[in-house]
């Protein structure tokens, strides 16, 4: 790596409490310091791109009393540093997407300062984990109760399962369904299915389209009974010829059908 220059800049006096937070959230053996495994988790969580032989020494550098653990005092004393290293790495990001996607850098720009502000709503570590995608999506007017489609759309942004999700997984999901990729509508429709795929077998099943039918419906306060909705479900089903399964070709056909 090319040597990782030490900021000069030092945290404000009410900034301590917020990085300690993040100290917290990667000390996951609870020991009060952050090991080398535990630093290359953050670097990668925060798309800070490292190899492993880089990331020793940008290790070595920050344990200054070579304990082989991080403490906090140490951390606190290079969290600029990591902070700079973000905004460098999602800089590099953003020219990557303007090429990959049809979004404008200033789009860009105003995604990733919300990006920003959510991914330091719980704590501040440079990416959207669960309990923030949460709240994002509240406030953005989707119902407390509608868990399916919550969790269901945090999974389908958190690309590599890692339990967060980065600038970079946002950016490229929001391309997808808001129509800012080459392939759009065929990609989107992809993305979609697997929304709806809840227990990722590749098949959209009855039940399955059972509870999404349902929770359209409630979304916009209306309801069927149980046979209702059953009803609607297999004639959808019927018509594909599917019997109790939908897979990703008839659903794209379906979707074609209804001129969506």
């Amino acid at each position: 790596m090319s040597t990782v220059r030490k900021s000069n800049r030092r945290p404000g006096v009410g900034d301590t409490a917020k990085i300690r937070q993040l100290f917290n959230a990667y000390d996951t053996n609870h020991d009060g310091g952050i090991s080398f495994t535990e630093l290359a988790n953050m670097l990668e969580k925060m798309s800070i791109r490292m190899n492993a032989e880089d990331q020793k020494k940008f290790f070595d550098m920050i344990d200054v009393d070579k304990s082989g653990t991080i403490e906090f005092g140490e951390f606190l004393d290079w969290y600029t540093t990591l902070m700079d290293l973000v905004e460098e790495s999602a800089q590099k990001t953003l020219s990557s997407l303007q090429k990959s996607t049809t979004f404008s850098r200033s789009e860009l720009e105003t995604i990733y300062e919300n990006y920003k502000r959510v991914s330091a709503s719980v704590v501040d570590d440079g990416a959207i984990d669960q309990e923030e995608f949460k709240q994002m999506m509240i406030a953005g007017g989707v119902a407390s109760w509608n868990s399916f489609l919550v969790d269901g759309l945090f999974r389908l942004f958190d690309e590599d399962n890692s339990g967060t999700i980065t600038f970079e997984e946002f950016v490229r999901i929001l391309s997808i369904l808001h129509n800012k990729t080459n392939n759009s509508q065929e990609d989107k429709h992809k993305l979609l299915f697997q929304l709806y795929d809840i227990d990722k077998d590749g098949k959209i099943s009855v039940s399955d389209m059972c509870k999404i039918l349902n929770d359209c419906l409630c979304s916009n306060n209306m309801e069927l009974n149980e046979s209702d909705v059953m009803k609607i479900v297999k004639s959808t089903f019927a018509r594909n010829g599917c019997g109790e399964l939908m897979g990703l070709d008839d659903y794209l056909r379906e979707v074609k059908a209804r001129g969506l």
